[in-house]
């Protein structure tokens, strides 16, 4: 930047007057400003990585009404600014947890401008990965927009992965963890967890939506369609928003509730449809769990040393007391001064245990190789270190299991 073009840019950045502080986190701060006292915009500033001056020159020439126009983008000596249209509404995670279910009409029509937003961003080669409730405004007139594009990106052909791993838990695909690159069907699969959570007012658990659309009064078609945008594997899904949103339009027509009346507020409750018995398109998948754990996985690891030496030090403690348990005898005190309920108790402790020792660990093995197998171009030197890391945790964990099997079983009477 030459002086000139310096001095420009501190000049408009000191026109605007800020009003107050929307959100600030480590390289994005958000702003909400006017400029001569009319008027009311967002205003971003990017530092590091997040700042991404190709991105916001080509969203200055997007027109879509799902989107905040893009005023002006200006670059600062040690960051980017940029100016955006203020969109008046509710974040739709507001309106949910209000109102509670919304119906399949309205759930549609929002996700009709919703949709139409993201595609008009894919077609400029832009991927969003952050599409969450939180981050869509319904305004006045009920219609859906989407924004915080703060950590947008621009699609690369020629990347292996994303460099800069973000996204929502339970929100994000889990390529954007770090297991492929990003690309529209990546933004897919987080429009089809937002369709679930407007469905039923819950936010995803370890199983993702299963268990909440599994209850809620929610057309099978309808499910079998959210099951299959938030594949593991990003083939699997709709290739593009647009495809997602059409397919949609089919079920919702299809399960005869197209026609219905789309009146603001929550849906009425009719008796639960259950998905058909071979519908097996959100069945509960270990490696499903493993990809929405990634971030706190990813977290304990990234975790300062003496957190990790903590949480080491506490496991080696707890088998400690189970192998000193053993060597003093303590299971036959215990197994003498323990009644009928109790050893009922533990026979069922045992039982339990032994089923978990035996059959989980097998599981979760099979698992993380199909897991790693899935997305082996990553790093295939790397695959057998893996590997050899996670059997010998079972063979580790085993142990323990076992000093625990021997007490309970003495104090059940088994033994």
């Amino acid at each position: 930047m030459d002086e000139g073009e310096v001095l420009h840019a501190l000049v408009l950045d000191d026109a605007y007057k800020v009003e107050r502080v929307l959100s600030e986190r480590e390289g994005l701060r958000t702003e909400l400003v006017t400029l001569g006292g009319a008027g009311l915009f967002v205003r971003k500033y990017f530092a590091g990585g997040l700042a991404a001056p190709r991105l916001w020159g080509t969203l200055l020439g997007v027109d879509e009404p799902g989107l905040p126009r893009v005023e002006t983008v200006y670059r600062l000596p040690d960051r980017l600014a940029v100016v955006l249209e203020y969109v008046d509404g509710e974040s739709l995670e507001g309106l949910v947890t209000r109102e509670g279910p919304l119906s399949l009409p309205r759930a549609v029509r929002l996700m009709d401008g919703i949709c139409s937003a993201a595609q008009a961003l894919h077609e400029h080669g832009i991927i969003h990965r952050d599409i969450t409730p939180k981050n869509v405004i319904v305004d006045g007139g009920g219609c859906a927009h989407l924004i915080d594009l703060g950590i947008a990106r621009l699609r690369s052909d020629e990347a292996g992965r994303d460099t800069t791993l973000l996204g929502t838990w339970g929100f994000a695909a889990p390529e954007q963890f770090g297991f492929a690159q990003t690309d529209a069907r990546s933004d897919v699969y987080s429009l089809a967890g937002v369709l679930a959570y407007m469905l039923t007012a819950t936010w995803p658990g370890e199983r993702g939506f299963d268990p909440a659309l599994g209850l809620a009064a929610v057309p099978g078609e309808v499910v079998g369609l959210i099951g299959r945008a938030r594949s593991l594997e990003p083939s699997a899904r709709p290739q593009s928003a647009a495809e997602l949103m059409a397919e949609l339009r089919s079920c919702a027509e299809g399960s005869g509730t197209a026609g219905q009346d789309d009146r603001e507020g929550p849906a009425a409750v009719p008796a639960v449809k259950l998905r058909p018995k071979g519908d097996r398109s959100l069945a509960p998948h270990s490696l499903h769990v493993w990809m929405e754990l990634a971030p706190t996985v990813l977290a304990l690891l990234r975790a300062p040393r003496s957190v990790r030496k903590t949480v080491a030090l506490v496991f080696a403690v707890v088998l400690l007391v189970v192998f000193a348990a053993g060597l003093l005898g303590m299971p036959e005190q215990v197994g003498r001064q323990v009644g009928i309920a109790q050893e009922s108790l533990a026979a069922i402790s045992y039982l339990v245990l032994m089923a978990w020792w035996i059959l989980l660990p097998s599981y979760e093995l099979a698992c993380a190789v199909a897991g790693v197998g899935e997305y082996a171009g990553l790093d295939r030197g790397a695959l057998p270190r893996r590997l050899l890391l996670r059997v010998a945790e079972e063979l580790f964990a085993g142990f323990a299991i076992m000093l625990a099997l021997q007490i309970l079983a003495q104090a059940a009477g088994l033994v």
